[in-house]
Protein backbone atom coordinates (compact mmCIF):
# COMPACT_ATOMS: atom_id res chain seq x y z
CA UNK A 1 0.00 0.00 0.00
CA UNK A 2 1.42 3.44 -0.94
CA UNK A 3 0.21 4.72 2.41
CA UNK A 4 2.50 2.43 4.41
CA UNK A 5 5.26 1.35 1.98
CA UNK A 6 8.67 2.91 2.39
CA UNK A 7 8.29 3.34 6.14
CA UNK A 8 9.60 1.32 9.04
CA UNK A 9 7.24 -1.16 10.70
CA UNK A 10 4.71 -0.86 7.87
CA UNK A 11 2.69 -3.84 9.13
CA UNK A 12 2.35 -2.36 12.62
CA UNK A 13 1.38 1.00 11.17
CA UNK A 14 -1.40 -0.72 9.21
CA UNK A 15 -2.64 -2.66 12.27
CA UNK A 16 -3.14 0.55 14.24
CA UNK A 17 -4.51 2.54 11.30
CA UNK A 18 -8.31 3.19 11.12
CA UNK A 19 -8.76 0.59 8.38
CA UNK A 20 -6.67 -1.97 10.27
CA UNK A 21 -8.72 -1.47 13.43
CA UNK A 22 -11.93 -1.90 11.41
CA UNK A 23 -10.61 -5.18 9.99
CA UNK A 24 -9.73 -6.42 13.49
CA UNK A 25 -13.12 -5.50 14.96
CA UNK A 26 -14.96 -7.36 12.19
CA UNK A 27 -13.07 -10.67 12.54
CA UNK A 28 -11.80 -10.95 16.14
CA UNK A 29 -15.21 -11.71 17.79
CA UNK A 30 -15.79 -14.63 15.43
CA UNK A 31 -12.42 -16.30 16.02
CA UNK A 32 -12.55 -15.54 19.75
CA UNK A 33 -15.84 -17.47 20.13
CA UNK A 34 -14.31 -20.39 18.18
CA UNK A 35 -11.22 -20.45 20.39
CA UNK A 36 -13.02 -19.92 23.72
CA UNK A 37 -16.59 -21.30 23.45
CA UNK A 38 -18.96 -20.56 26.31
CA UNK A 39 -17.11 -17.41 27.37
CA UNK A 40 -18.24 -13.82 27.72
CA UNK A 41 -18.05 -13.36 23.96
CA UNK A 42 -20.84 -15.90 23.46
CA UNK A 43 -23.12 -13.85 25.66
CA UNK A 44 -22.86 -10.92 23.29
CA UNK A 45 -22.18 -12.95 20.17
CA UNK A 46 -25.09 -11.59 18.09
CA UNK A 47 -24.28 -7.96 18.80
CA UNK A 48 -20.53 -8.44 18.27
CA UNK A 49 -21.06 -10.16 14.93
CA UNK A 50 -22.94 -7.11 13.78
CA UNK A 51 -19.63 -5.23 13.99
CA UNK A 52 -19.21 -6.50 10.44
CA UNK A 53 -21.19 -3.47 9.32
CA UNK A 54 -18.06 -1.48 10.16
CA UNK A 55 -16.69 -2.74 6.85
CA UNK A 56 -18.84 -0.08 5.22
CA UNK A 57 -16.35 2.47 6.54
CA UNK A 58 -13.65 0.96 4.34
CA UNK A 59 -15.59 2.18 1.31
CA UNK A 60 -14.58 5.68 2.42
CA UNK A 61 -11.21 5.03 0.76
CA UNK A 62 -12.96 4.94 -2.63
CA UNK A 63 -15.91 7.27 -1.93
CA UNK A 64 -14.71 9.94 0.54
CA UNK A 65 -17.53 10.85 2.91
CA UNK A 66 -16.86 10.06 6.58
CA UNK A 67 -13.34 11.54 6.42
CA UNK A 68 -14.84 14.78 5.10
CA UNK A 69 -16.94 15.33 8.23
CA UNK A 70 -13.81 16.42 10.12
CA UNK A 71 -13.24 19.13 7.49
CA UNK A 72 -16.86 20.20 7.82
CA UNK A 73 -16.58 20.79 11.57
CA UNK A 74 -13.22 22.57 11.26
CA UNK A 75 -14.37 24.86 8.44
CA UNK A 76 -17.57 25.79 10.26
CA UNK A 77 -16.28 25.79 13.83
CA UNK A 78 -17.31 29.37 14.69
CA UNK A 79 -20.83 29.31 13.17
CA UNK A 80 -21.45 25.90 14.75
CA UNK A 81 -20.23 27.10 18.14
CA UNK A 82 -22.43 30.23 18.09
CA UNK A 83 -25.60 28.59 16.75
CA UNK A 84 -24.98 25.44 18.77
CA UNK A 85 -24.79 27.47 21.97
CA UNK A 86 -28.02 29.32 21.12
CA UNK A 87 -29.78 26.06 20.25
CA UNK A 88 -28.55 24.43 23.48
CA UNK A 89 -29.87 27.32 25.56
CA UNK A 90 -33.31 27.03 23.95
CA UNK A 91 -33.20 23.26 24.39
CA UNK A 92 -32.51 23.47 28.12
CA UNK A 93 -35.06 26.25 28.67
CA UNK A 94 -37.88 24.45 26.90
CA UNK A 95 -36.97 21.09 28.46
CA UNK A 96 -37.35 22.75 31.86
CA UNK A 97 -40.65 24.31 30.83
CA UNK A 98 -41.98 20.95 29.58
CA UNK A 99 -40.94 19.30 32.85
CA UNK A 100 -42.77 21.97 34.85
CA UNK A 101 -45.86 21.67 32.66
CA UNK A 102 -46.07 17.86 32.42
CA UNK A 103 -44.62 16.45 35.64
CA UNK A 104 -48.15 15.98 37.03
CA UNK A 105 -49.81 14.67 33.84
CA UNK A 106 -50.68 11.07 34.74
CA UNK A 107 -52.96 10.38 31.74
CA UNK A 108 -51.78 7.48 29.51
CA UNK A 109 -51.22 8.66 25.94
CA UNK A 110 -50.85 5.26 24.22
CA UNK A 111 -51.07 1.51 24.77
CA UNK A 112 -47.67 1.08 26.43
CA UNK A 113 -48.88 2.57 29.71
CA UNK A 114 -46.36 5.43 29.72
CA UNK A 115 -47.68 8.81 30.85
CA UNK A 116 -46.34 12.28 30.13
CA UNK A 117 -45.40 12.50 33.81
CA UNK A 118 -43.06 9.53 33.27
CA UNK A 119 -41.53 11.02 30.16
CA UNK A 120 -41.04 14.48 31.69
CA UNK A 121 -40.34 13.39 35.28
CA UNK A 122 -37.18 15.55 35.40
CA UNK A 123 -35.22 17.85 33.10
CA UNK A 124 -32.72 15.20 31.83
CA UNK A 125 -35.61 12.84 31.00
CA UNK A 126 -37.48 15.66 29.27
CA UNK A 127 -34.54 16.71 27.08
CA UNK A 128 -34.69 13.93 24.41
CA UNK A 129 -38.45 14.34 23.99
CA UNK A 130 -38.13 18.13 23.86
CA UNK A 131 -35.38 17.87 21.24
CA UNK A 132 -37.66 15.80 19.03
CA UNK A 133 -40.36 18.47 19.42
CA UNK A 134 -37.79 21.16 18.59
CA UNK A 135 -36.96 19.29 15.37
CA UNK A 136 -40.49 20.13 14.20
CA UNK A 137 -42.05 16.70 14.64
CA UNK A 138 -44.80 16.12 17.22
CA UNK A 139 -45.31 12.41 17.93
CA UNK A 140 -46.58 13.51 21.37
CA UNK A 141 -49.48 15.95 21.40
CA UNK A 142 -51.68 15.12 24.41
CA UNK A 143 -50.28 17.75 26.76
CA UNK A 144 -51.73 19.83 29.55
CA UNK A 145 -52.73 23.42 28.82
CA UNK A 146 -49.33 24.80 29.80
CA UNK A 147 -47.62 22.02 27.87
CA UNK A 148 -49.51 23.10 24.76
CA UNK A 149 -48.55 26.74 25.41
CA UNK A 150 -44.91 25.69 25.66
CA UNK A 151 -45.16 23.75 22.38
CA UNK A 152 -46.69 26.80 20.72
CA UNK A 153 -43.78 28.95 21.91
CA UNK A 154 -41.34 26.33 20.61
CA UNK A 155 -42.97 26.44 17.18
CA UNK A 156 -42.95 30.23 17.24
CA UNK A 157 -39.39 30.93 18.34
CA UNK A 158 -37.18 27.92 18.79
CA UNK A 159 -37.69 25.31 16.05
CA UNK A 160 -35.97 27.35 13.32
CA UNK A 161 -33.04 28.32 15.61
CA UNK A 162 -32.42 24.77 16.82
CA UNK A 163 -32.36 23.51 13.20
CA UNK A 164 -29.60 25.97 12.17
CA UNK A 165 -26.62 23.84 13.34
CA UNK A 166 -27.96 20.85 11.41
CA UNK A 167 -28.34 23.02 8.30
CA UNK A 168 -24.77 24.36 8.66
CA UNK A 169 -23.40 20.80 8.89
CA UNK A 170 -25.36 19.71 5.81
CA UNK A 171 -24.36 22.77 3.79
CA UNK A 172 -20.74 22.46 4.89
CA UNK A 173 -20.56 18.83 3.85
CA UNK A 174 -21.91 19.64 0.39
CA UNK A 175 -19.29 22.40 -0.01
CA UNK A 176 -16.42 20.16 1.14
CA UNK A 177 -17.57 17.26 -1.08
CA UNK A 178 -17.73 19.59 -4.09
CA UNK A 179 -14.22 20.94 -3.44
CA UNK A 180 -12.87 17.41 -3.01
CA UNK A 181 -14.39 16.42 -6.35
CA UNK A 182 -12.95 19.49 -8.10
CA UNK A 183 -9.54 18.78 -6.57
CA UNK A 184 -9.55 15.26 -8.00
CA UNK A 185 -10.70 16.38 -11.43
CA UNK A 186 -8.48 19.45 -11.85
CA UNK A 187 -5.65 17.46 -13.45
CA UNK A 188 -7.95 15.40 -15.60
CA UNK A 189 -9.65 18.00 -17.68
CA UNK A 190 -10.13 21.77 -17.63
CA UNK A 191 -13.63 23.21 -17.75
CA UNK A 192 -13.14 24.54 -21.28
CA UNK A 193 -11.79 21.22 -22.53
CA UNK A 194 -14.69 19.41 -20.93
CA UNK A 195 -17.20 21.82 -22.45
CA UNK A 196 -15.60 21.45 -25.88
CA UNK A 197 -15.59 17.66 -25.64
CA UNK A 198 -19.22 17.51 -24.53
CA UNK A 199 -20.19 19.88 -27.35
CA UNK A 200 -18.41 17.73 -29.95
CA UNK A 201 -20.03 14.56 -28.57
CA UNK A 202 -23.44 16.20 -28.62
CA UNK A 203 -22.95 17.41 -32.20
CA UNK A 204 -21.86 13.93 -33.26
CA UNK A 205 -24.88 12.37 -31.59
CA UNK A 206 -27.29 14.87 -33.07
CA UNK A 207 -25.86 14.81 -36.58
CA UNK A 208 -28.93 14.75 -38.74
CA UNK A 209 -29.38 12.33 -41.64
CA UNK A 210 -29.68 13.87 -45.12
CA UNK A 211 -33.20 12.53 -45.72
CA UNK A 212 -34.80 14.62 -42.94
CA UNK A 213 -37.59 17.00 -43.91
CA UNK A 214 -37.84 15.44 -47.36
CA UNK A 215 -41.64 15.67 -47.41
CA UNK A 216 -42.14 11.91 -47.18
CA UNK A 217 -45.03 10.33 -45.26
CA UNK A 218 -42.63 9.41 -42.44
CA UNK A 219 -41.47 13.01 -42.15
CA UNK A 220 -45.05 14.32 -42.12
CA UNK A 221 -46.14 11.86 -39.42
CA UNK A 222 -43.14 12.74 -37.27
CA UNK A 223 -43.77 16.46 -37.73
CA UNK A 224 -47.41 15.98 -36.68
CA UNK A 225 -46.64 13.83 -33.63
CA UNK A 226 -43.55 15.69 -32.46
CA UNK A 227 -44.10 18.28 -29.70
CA UNK A 228 -41.11 20.22 -31.10
CA UNK A 229 -43.06 21.17 -34.21
CA UNK A 230 -46.06 23.46 -34.51
CA UNK A 231 -48.00 21.33 -37.03
CA UNK A 232 -49.84 19.27 -34.41
CA UNK A 233 -50.32 21.70 -31.51
CA UNK A 234 -54.06 20.96 -31.32
CA UNK A 235 -53.30 17.23 -31.28
CA UNK A 236 -50.75 17.69 -28.47
CA UNK A 237 -53.34 19.51 -26.34
CA UNK A 238 -55.94 16.85 -27.09
CA UNK A 239 -53.54 14.08 -26.03
CA UNK A 240 -52.77 15.84 -22.75
CA UNK A 241 -56.48 15.84 -21.91
CA UNK A 242 -56.91 12.25 -23.12
CA UNK A 243 -53.99 10.93 -21.06
CA UNK A 244 -55.15 12.74 -17.91
CA UNK A 245 -58.70 11.45 -18.32
CA UNK A 246 -57.42 7.94 -18.98
CA UNK A 247 -55.37 7.91 -15.77
CA UNK A 248 -58.42 9.27 -13.92
CA UNK A 249 -60.56 6.40 -15.24
CA UNK A 250 -57.95 3.85 -14.10
CA UNK A 251 -58.06 5.35 -10.61
CA UNK A 252 -61.88 5.46 -10.49
CA UNK A 253 -62.14 1.87 -11.70
CA UNK A 254 -60.41 0.71 -8.52
CA UNK A 255 -63.36 1.96 -6.42
CA UNK A 256 -66.42 -0.36 -6.32
CA UNK A 257 -68.71 2.66 -5.86
CA UNK A 258 -67.70 4.24 -9.19
CA UNK A 259 -67.73 0.89 -10.97
CA UNK A 260 -71.36 0.52 -9.90
CA UNK A 261 -72.31 4.10 -10.79
CA UNK A 262 -70.54 4.27 -14.16
CA UNK A 263 -70.79 0.59 -15.04
CA UNK A 264 -68.15 -2.04 -15.80
CA UNK A 265 -69.15 -2.00 -19.47
CA UNK A 266 -68.35 1.71 -19.77
CA UNK A 267 -64.94 1.17 -18.20
CA UNK A 268 -64.28 -1.76 -20.56
CA UNK A 269 -65.25 0.23 -23.67
CA UNK A 270 -63.13 3.19 -22.59
CA UNK A 271 -60.16 0.93 -21.85
CA UNK A 272 -60.48 -0.73 -25.27
CA UNK A 273 -60.59 2.63 -27.03
CA UNK A 274 -57.58 3.88 -25.05
CA UNK A 275 -55.57 0.73 -25.80
CA UNK A 276 -56.29 0.99 -29.52
CA UNK A 277 -55.32 4.67 -29.50
CA UNK A 278 -51.99 3.97 -27.76
CA UNK A 279 -51.35 1.03 -30.09
CA UNK A 280 -51.88 3.22 -33.15
CA UNK A 281 -49.64 5.95 -31.73
CA UNK A 282 -46.92 3.41 -31.00
CA UNK A 283 -47.01 2.04 -34.54
CA UNK A 284 -46.97 5.54 -36.03
CA UNK A 285 -44.03 6.62 -33.87
CA UNK A 286 -42.25 3.38 -34.71
CA UNK A 287 -42.78 4.07 -38.42
CA UNK A 288 -41.56 7.67 -38.10
CA UNK A 289 -38.61 6.80 -35.81
CA UNK A 290 -35.97 7.37 -38.57
CA UNK A 291 -36.90 11.08 -38.36
CA UNK A 292 -36.88 11.32 -34.55
CA UNK A 293 -33.68 12.60 -32.92
CA UNK A 294 -34.81 11.24 -29.53
CA UNK A 295 -34.72 7.74 -31.02
CA UNK A 296 -31.32 8.24 -32.57
CA UNK A 297 -32.98 8.32 -36.02
CA UNK A 298 -33.64 4.57 -35.96
CA UNK A 299 -36.49 2.14 -35.27
CA UNK A 300 -34.27 0.11 -32.95
CA UNK A 301 -33.35 3.27 -31.05
CA UNK A 302 -37.04 4.08 -30.51
CA UNK A 303 -37.85 0.57 -29.24
CA UNK A 304 -35.05 0.79 -26.65
CA UNK A 305 -35.64 4.39 -25.69
CA UNK A 306 -37.49 5.66 -22.63
CA UNK A 307 -40.31 6.93 -24.84
CA UNK A 308 -40.61 3.61 -26.67
CA UNK A 309 -40.84 1.70 -23.40
CA UNK A 310 -43.47 4.08 -22.03
CA UNK A 311 -45.52 3.79 -25.24
CA UNK A 312 -45.36 -0.01 -25.06
CA UNK A 313 -46.47 -0.10 -21.41
CA UNK A 314 -49.45 2.09 -22.30
CA UNK A 315 -51.23 -0.66 -24.22
CA UNK A 316 -49.48 -3.94 -23.32
CA UNK A 317 -51.58 -4.59 -20.15
CA UNK A 318 -54.79 -4.49 -22.19
CA UNK A 319 -53.61 -7.21 -24.57
CA UNK A 320 -52.27 -9.23 -21.65
CA UNK A 321 -55.69 -9.18 -20.00
CA UNK A 322 -57.37 -9.99 -23.33
CA UNK A 323 -55.10 -13.01 -23.86
CA UNK A 324 -55.70 -14.31 -20.33
CA UNK A 325 -59.48 -13.97 -20.68
CA UNK A 326 -59.49 -15.62 -24.12
CA UNK A 327 -57.46 -18.62 -22.94
CA UNK A 328 -59.14 -18.88 -19.54
CA UNK A 329 -55.85 -18.31 -17.75
CA UNK A 330 -56.27 -17.03 -14.17
CA UNK A 331 -54.36 -13.82 -13.41
CA UNK A 332 -54.21 -11.03 -10.86
CA UNK A 333 -56.30 -8.06 -12.00
CA UNK A 334 -54.28 -5.70 -9.78
CA UNK A 335 -51.08 -5.97 -11.86
CA UNK A 336 -52.52 -4.81 -15.24
CA UNK A 337 -54.39 -2.00 -13.48
CA UNK A 338 -51.19 -0.91 -11.81
CA UNK A 339 -49.28 -0.98 -15.11
CA UNK A 340 -51.97 1.20 -16.71
CA UNK A 341 -50.99 3.99 -14.34
CA UNK A 342 -47.72 4.22 -16.25
CA UNK A 343 -49.75 5.92 -18.96
CA UNK A 344 -49.22 9.14 -17.05
CA UNK A 345 -45.64 8.94 -18.36
CA UNK A 346 -47.12 9.51 -21.83
CA UNK A 347 -47.26 13.17 -20.84
CA UNK A 348 -43.47 13.15 -21.15
CA UNK A 349 -43.99 13.43 -24.92
CA UNK A 350 -45.55 16.85 -24.39
CA UNK A 351 -44.16 18.11 -21.07
CA UNK A 352 -40.53 17.54 -20.12
CA UNK A 353 -40.18 16.10 -16.63
CA UNK A 354 -38.29 12.82 -16.48
CA UNK A 355 -35.82 13.96 -19.13
CA UNK A 356 -35.06 16.93 -16.89
CA UNK A 357 -34.62 14.60 -13.92
CA UNK A 358 -32.08 12.62 -15.93
CA UNK A 359 -30.13 15.85 -16.55
CA UNK A 360 -30.39 16.65 -12.84
CA UNK A 361 -28.86 13.32 -11.83
CA UNK A 362 -26.06 13.80 -14.32
CA UNK A 363 -25.37 17.32 -13.05
CA UNK A 364 -24.95 16.27 -9.40
CA UNK A 365 -23.80 12.68 -9.87
CA UNK A 366 -20.52 13.06 -7.99
CA UNK A 367 -22.09 14.88 -5.05
CA UNK A 368 -24.90 12.32 -4.89
CA UNK A 369 -22.41 9.44 -4.79
CA UNK A 370 -20.49 10.91 -1.82
CA UNK A 371 -23.50 12.18 0.12
CA UNK A 372 -25.60 9.14 -0.75
CA UNK A 373 -22.91 6.83 0.61
CA UNK A 374 -22.77 8.93 3.79
CA UNK A 375 -26.56 8.66 4.14
CA UNK A 376 -26.36 4.86 3.80
CA UNK A 377 -23.65 4.67 6.47
CA UNK A 378 -25.68 6.83 8.88
CA UNK A 379 -28.80 4.77 8.20
CA UNK A 380 -27.17 1.36 8.65
CA UNK A 381 -25.16 2.30 11.74
CA UNK A 382 -28.06 4.08 13.43
CA UNK A 383 -30.31 1.08 12.73
CA UNK A 384 -27.71 -1.30 14.15
CA UNK A 385 -27.32 0.82 17.31
CA UNK A 386 -31.08 1.05 17.77
CA UNK A 387 -31.22 -2.74 17.43
CA UNK A 388 -28.53 -3.17 20.10
CA UNK A 389 -29.95 -0.56 22.47
CA UNK A 390 -33.70 -1.15 22.07
CA UNK A 391 -33.98 -4.90 21.49
CA UNK A 392 -36.45 -6.21 24.04
CA UNK A 393 -37.65 -2.76 25.10
CA UNK A 394 -41.41 -3.28 25.78
CA UNK A 395 -42.13 0.43 25.34
CA UNK A 396 -41.42 0.30 21.58
CA UNK A 397 -43.62 -2.74 20.79
CA UNK A 398 -40.84 -4.87 19.27
CA UNK A 399 -39.93 -2.22 16.69
CA UNK A 400 -36.21 -2.99 17.03
CA UNK A 401 -36.18 -6.72 17.69
CA UNK A 402 -34.38 -7.40 14.41
CA UNK A 403 -32.20 -5.46 11.98
CA UNK A 404 -34.74 -5.15 9.10
CA UNK A 405 -37.35 -3.66 11.47
CA UNK A 406 -34.76 -1.35 12.95
CA UNK A 407 -33.74 -0.16 9.47
CA UNK A 408 -37.37 0.55 8.59
CA UNK A 409 -37.99 2.68 11.68
CA UNK A 410 -34.59 4.38 11.43
CA UNK A 411 -35.32 5.42 7.84
CA UNK A 412 -38.50 7.07 9.11
CA UNK A 413 -36.60 8.76 11.95
CA UNK A 414 -34.01 10.12 9.53
CA UNK A 415 -36.78 11.69 7.46
CA UNK A 416 -37.71 13.71 10.54
CA UNK A 417 -40.69 11.65 11.68
CA UNK A 418 -40.51 9.91 15.07
CA UNK A 419 -42.98 7.04 15.23
CA UNK A 420 -41.34 5.72 18.41
CA UNK A 421 -40.01 7.92 21.23
CA UNK A 422 -39.98 5.87 24.44
CA UNK A 423 -36.38 4.65 24.18
CA UNK A 424 -33.93 3.45 26.78
CA UNK A 425 -31.26 5.89 28.00
CA UNK A 426 -28.82 4.79 25.27
CA UNK A 427 -31.57 5.04 22.66
CA UNK A 428 -32.38 8.55 23.80
CA UNK A 429 -28.75 9.59 23.39
CA UNK A 430 -28.71 8.14 19.87
CA UNK A 431 -32.02 9.87 19.14
CA UNK A 432 -30.51 13.22 20.21
CA UNK A 433 -27.46 12.69 17.96
CA UNK A 434 -29.70 11.96 14.98
CA UNK A 435 -31.79 15.08 15.59
CA UNK A 436 -28.71 17.32 15.90
CA UNK A 437 -26.61 16.03 13.01
CA UNK A 438 -27.88 12.77 11.53
CA UNK A 439 -31.04 14.07 9.90
CA UNK A 440 -29.21 17.01 8.34
CA UNK A 441 -26.48 14.81 6.84
CA UNK A 442 -28.98 12.17 5.75
CA UNK A 443 -31.01 14.78 3.86
CA UNK A 444 -28.04 16.17 1.90
CA UNK A 445 -28.71 14.07 -1.24
CA UNK A 446 -32.25 15.50 -1.43
CA UNK A 447 -30.89 19.04 -1.08
CA UNK A 448 -28.30 18.36 -3.79
CA UNK A 449 -31.06 17.20 -6.13
CA UNK A 450 -33.09 20.35 -5.48
CA UNK A 451 -30.09 22.60 -6.16
CA UNK A 452 -29.20 20.73 -9.34
CA UNK A 453 -32.81 20.82 -10.53
CA UNK A 454 -32.85 24.61 -10.19
CA UNK A 455 -29.58 24.89 -12.13
CA UNK A 456 -30.83 22.59 -14.91
CA UNK A 457 -34.08 24.57 -15.22
CA UNK A 458 -32.11 27.81 -15.42
CA UNK A 459 -29.79 26.40 -18.10
CA UNK A 460 -32.79 25.07 -20.05
CA UNK A 461 -34.47 28.46 -19.85
CA UNK A 462 -31.35 30.21 -21.16
CA UNK A 463 -31.08 27.67 -23.98
CA UNK A 464 -34.73 28.24 -24.97
CA UNK A 465 -34.18 32.01 -24.98
CA UNK A 466 -31.14 31.62 -27.25
CA UNK A 467 -33.12 29.41 -29.64
CA UNK A 468 -35.94 31.96 -29.76
CA UNK A 469 -33.45 34.71 -30.59
CA UNK A 470 -31.94 32.59 -33.38
CA UNK A 471 -35.44 32.04 -34.84
CA UNK A 472 -36.16 35.78 -34.78
CA UNK A 473 -32.84 36.56 -36.43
Amino acid sequence: SPEFSGSSMASMRFIFSPYGIIDMLTIVPYFWTLAFPGGKMDEYDEALRMLRVLRLLKMDKYIPSITLIDDVFRNNALPLAVTGFAASVFWVIFSTMMWMAEEGDAVETNDNGITQAMRFKDVPSAMPYTLILLSGDYPLMDFTFWGMVTCFLMCLFAVSIVSIPSSIIASGFTTVATKEREKKNKNKETDKEKEKREKEEKEAEEKKPEYLNNGSLQAQIHSFLSPDDDDGVWFDNLMRVFIASNVLMVVLESDPYYREQIGDRAFSYYEGMAALTYTLLYLLRLYAAPHDHRAGYSVYGFINSFFGTVDLLAFAPFYFELACISTGTPYDFALPRFLRLFRVLQLEHYTEAFTLIDDVFRACKETLIATGFLAIIIWVFAAYLFFVFEQGNPSVDGAFDNIPNAMYYTAIFLSGEWGQVDFTVKGKVLCSVLVVAGIGLYSIPVGALFDAFGEVLEERGQKDEEEEKEKVE
